[in-house]
């Protein structure tokens, strides 16, 4: 079984947005995903967003804790996967897949995982998994819930496409999602 998950101990808004575009993406794509998320938010988890997941979750459960310890790991939006393991007792054979857009431990994740730690300098994890739907041509299977949500977190963790992280790349994905948005609306 995969699990996507992020950071044991408290998830923000990217690593949430991230997590569960992904796992909308991936199960359009027929891919058998569980999704796993920390129970503490971070302040960037506003009341109005924990509202959006308690809906998200009557029809797509989000488990609390790991089933076992024989789960295969998507990581996203983790900074330091030895930082993981510490906290969370896994053993790094365990990951498979990481999206990223941090570089702390950029090689070490790539000697283990090769062409699946999808590491990218660009100012939002969201970013890379709207870029997986774009890729796949699945954008417009995607849940309007999932649209609105890789849309804005894109925007507030690049501050407004004005922080020194934000690149082309994400203003691009970005304007793909804006159109994507006014088709449906």
């Amino acid at each position: 079984m995969k699990v996507i998950t992020s950071w044991p101990d408290r998830i923000d808004i990217d690593a949430l947005r991230s997590a569960l575009g992904l796992y909308e993406v991936k199960t359009i794509l027929d891919e058998s995903v569980d999704i796993c998320l920390s129970h503490t938010f971070a302040p960037s988890i506003t009341p109005s967003v924990q509202k959006l997941i308690v809906q998200w979750e009557r029809k797509n459960p989000i488990s609390r804790w790991l089933p076992d310890k024989s789960a295969k790991l998507i990581l996203v939006d983790v900074s330091d996967t030895r930082y993981r393991e510490h906290k969370a007792h896994y053993n790094l054979d365990s990951i498979v897949e990481i999206y990223d857009h941090h570089f702390e431990s950029r090689e070490f994740r790539q000697e283990k995982i090769g062409n699946n730690a999808h590491i990218v300098s660009i100012g939002s994890c969201t970013t890379l998994i709207a870029q997986l739907a774009i890729d796949h041509h699945i954008l417009d299977q995607l849940s309007d819930e999932i649209i609105v949500g890789l849309s804005l977190t894109t925007v507030s963790h690049t501050l407004n496409f004005q922080s020194s992280v934000t690149t082309e790349h994400d203003r691009w994905v970005y304007k793909i999602l804006y159109h994507e948005m006014k088709k449906r609306w």
